[in-house]
């Protein structure tokens, strides 16, 4: 695994429950994913086909740090 991007929670991430929004995080892995994607590839022509299963395990509040891994499975 290596670390493709980080990010800070921001105020303007919150939801309801004074946690980072979930569409936030997914809009986060989407845009890390797909950057990533393009670099390995090579390509700037990349979509994103399938998000099999996200875990949120424990809420992430304003100023925490979001570093999001990555790597290819072969």
């Amino acid at each position: 695994m290596e670390l493709i991007t980080t990010k800070i929670c921001m105020t303007l991430d919150i939801g309801v429950n004074e946690s980072l929004f979930g569409g936030k995080m997914l809009s986060f892995l989407d845009e890390a994913a797909a950057a990533y994607s393009c670099q390995i590839c090579d390509s700037a022509k990349m979509v994103t086909k399938k998000i099999e299963e996200v875990v949120f395990q424990s809420p992430v509040k304003v100023g925490n740090l979001i570093k999001i891994y990555a790597s290819v499975d072969a």
